[in-house]
């Protein structure tokens, strides 16, 4: 059993109130892992980090410890964790929302600050998904906007030596290479302006269906307020089947849920749907993109 998982971030191992932080990729994960130790500690667990080789796939690491109960939960992106997970695999429980949307990482001699986005008619962006592209397309129909396979080393060394004017990131990784990031400019988009993936912005906690104890561990930690505006979002991409599909929803002050939703059929097409519940939220909008 293999799942397509792909920058792993967080693995952690518990025995009794034991839990073990391995950290693969630890430029990406090591924040997210001493939070987690941290809020596990207070709860009354010895908790420790330590980081794995990353000599082989990550998705082999992830399923090989899943499977052989070696690792116990998997913290991971939650945008991208596949929809229809096999029933040994369960999200046990979801972080914060935080930085959730994209941004445009600038090289600072093609800036405009008069521009949209800051950018210069012509700029070379690089993105790494249609659903980017469509809609900064849309955004700024007059940049050379570039489709190329995500790999942040091979990105930057370009950006560094002009061969690109800028790329479009999720904000979570640029904050989590903003120390590396200092020589350019990041400029941030809403997520109604650039619709990221759902679950944009949150780290899911994935544990075997049957490790029970640390089922209730993550419960401890689980924030419901995320999972009441992301389990919206994956819904809609539950229901949207092969069809590429965008999704961001959020709860208001006086606790209305506002649901935007883009979609890449023949052409790009974006809806916005408010009601003062999140029940057939997702139905009713994948429903409207065929009225």
């Amino acid at each position: 059993m293999r799942y397509p998982f792909h920058n792993v971030t967080i693995l952690l191992s518990m025995v009794s109130n034991n839990i073990k932080i391995g950290v693969i990729d630890k430029s990406f994960c090591n924040d997210e892992a001493e939070k987690i130790k941290l809020m596990l500690i207070e709860l009354g667990n010895e908790v420790q980090i330590v980081n794995l080789s990353n000599n082989e796939d990550p998705s082999t690491i992830i399923s090989s410890a899943l499977i052989n109960q070696n690792v116990s939960v998997i913290v991971y992106p939650l945008s991208k964790v596949p929809i229809n997970k096999t029933d040994e695999i369960v999200i046990a429980g979801l972080s914060e929302r935080t930085l959730p949307g994209e941004c445009v990482i600038i090289h600072k001699d093609v800036l405009d600050l008069n521009a949209d986005l800051k950018l210069q008619p012509a700029s070379k962006i690089l993105v790494s998904d249609l659903y980017q592209k469509q809609q900064l397309s849309k955004l700024r129909p007059d940049l050379n906007i570039i489709m190329g396979i995500d790999n942040m080393e091979e990105w930057l060394i370009k950006l560094e030596n002009k061969l690109i004017d800028g790329i479009v990131i999720s904000q979570l990784r640029a904050n989590i290479l903003s120390s590396i990031l200092t020589e350019y400019e990041i400029v941030r988009l809403h997520p109604l302006e650039m619709i990221p993936q759902p679950g944009s912005g949150v780290f899911a906690y994935l544990v075997h269906a049957e490790n029970m104890a640390i089922r209730k561990a993550c419960q401890t930690i689980h924030q419901k307020a995320t999972a009441d505006v992301t389990n919206v979002e994956r819904k809609v991409q539950q229901l949207s089947g092969p069809t590429a599909t965008q999704a961001y929803c959020y709860k208001d002050k006086v606790g209305y849920y506002h649901l935007i939703v883009g979609r890449s059929n023949d052409h790009y097409q974006t809806v916005r749907l408010s009601q003062s519940t999140s029940a057939g939220l997702a139905d009713k909008i994948i429903q409207s993109f065929h009225s």
